[in-house]
């Protein structure tokens, strides 16, 4: 029975038996040939592959796809020499039929050649095993490293932490710090958690008079007059009533009496002039009156009473003290740090300056 395929001389395609030309290179398919390659081809896949699960193939497969090139070289030239003796076949055919064998043994060594990359896989497969392996190996020494470089970096840091602690309480000790204070702008002054300015200034003055008095030179005049004060002097001149002067050495003594002026005057001896003073008479003198207005003497010469002027006063802003307004401001205190400190963010508090 014919085999149904056969495979093209040229590329090596698996092809019908009907056909013609290779389905794939378009080459003219050699029946001869094609069968020599099919037969081959088949004892190779059908005869060795039966076995190819077996460990025995295994072991054999490598030495034999090795050796297969000298197997079909012998198989091709044996097959040759049958075909001239039976077929009679020329030179040129023996010639081509020389040079598909060639071509399949070049087939026969791409397969071997296969299975060598399959056997490298494999190798390379393992090295990339190991090499992932080492790799594993440095990846882990790394973060032995790394673990160790840590560990001696946060003993650093825990080493300058606790010196840099140490340092801090001794910069900030309560020696050199205060609290802030309560401070108000300039001119007011902390009364009760409460900045107070406090002004003076003068309030509105208002005067007045009482009725019947009018506001005259700062002064309240009465309306009406009234009498001048009299004062009534007994010195002077010692004039009589009747108008002439007495001697000063004729009068012992002058003095009032009410509202009268009074002198005793001494006799005088009539031949000699002479004044005798051991005995005297009581003559009345003319006064020395004074005229005084207490109070206000106007363009008339008339004599008014006066009295004090009524004096108020009122404030527009503010609250009264006597005649002055007060006026108070309030604003909320500060907190800075005392003289001669300033606020340091390590202490959190003020800490004192140099």
């Amino acid at each position: 029975m014919k085999k149904e395929e056969v495979y093209c001389a040229n590329c090596g395609t698996k092809n019908k038996r009907s056909n013609k030309k290779c389905t794939k290179c378009n080459k003219k398919l050699n029946s001869k040939l094609a069968f020599f390659k099919s037969f081959m081809s088949d004892y190779i896949k059908d005869d060795l592959k039966s076995n190819a699960e077996d460990t025995i193939f295994d072991l054999l497969k490598d030495y034999i796809i090795s050796h297969l090139y000298g197997i079909g070289f012998l198989a091709c030239t044996a097959f040759a020499v049958v075909t001239v003796v039976n077929y009679e076949v020329n030179y040129n055919k023996v010639k081509k039929d020389f040079a598909s064998v060639t071509k399949t043994s070049e087939v026969l060594k791409i397969n071997n050649s296969i299975n060598n990359d399959k056997n490298e896989s494999v190798i390379e497969s393992k090295v990339e095993k190991n090499e992932t392996k080492v790799e594993k190996t440095e990846t882990k020494k790394e973060t032995k490293k790394e673990t160790k470089k840590e560990t001696k970096k946060e003993t650093k840091k825990e080493t300058k932490t606790s010196s840099t602690t140490s340092t801090k309480e001794n910069y900030c000790d309560s020696k050199y710090l205060k609290d802030k204070v309560k401070v108000c702008d300039s001119g007011y002054s902390l009364e009760n958690d409460v900045c107070t300015k406090t002004t003076k200034s003068d309030a509105t003055k208002h005067t007045s008079c009482d009725d019947g008095y009018t506001l005259t030179d700062g002064k309240c005049i009465s309306d009406s007059t009234k009498e001048y004060d009299e004062t009534i002097t007994c010195s002077g001149e010692n004039k009589s009533l009747r108008g002439y002067v007495l001697p000063q050495e004729s009068i012992a003594k002058v003095y009032k009496d009410g509202n009268k002026c009074y002198a005793d005057v001494c006799n005088q001896d009539g031949a000699t002039g002479d004044y005798d003073c051991s005995s005297t008479y009581r003559m009345e003198l003319e006064p020395t009156i004074t005229r005084k207005c207490n109070g206000y003497v106007d363009g008339d010469g008339k004599c008014h009473s006066t009295k004090s002027v009524n004096t108020s006063y009122t404030c527009d802003v503010g609250t009264l003290d006597g005649s002055k307004c007060v006026t108070t401001e309030t604003s909320n205190y500060k907190l800075e740090c005392p003289s001669g400190y300033s606020f340091n963010s390590t202490c959190n508090t003020c800490r004192k300056e140099g």
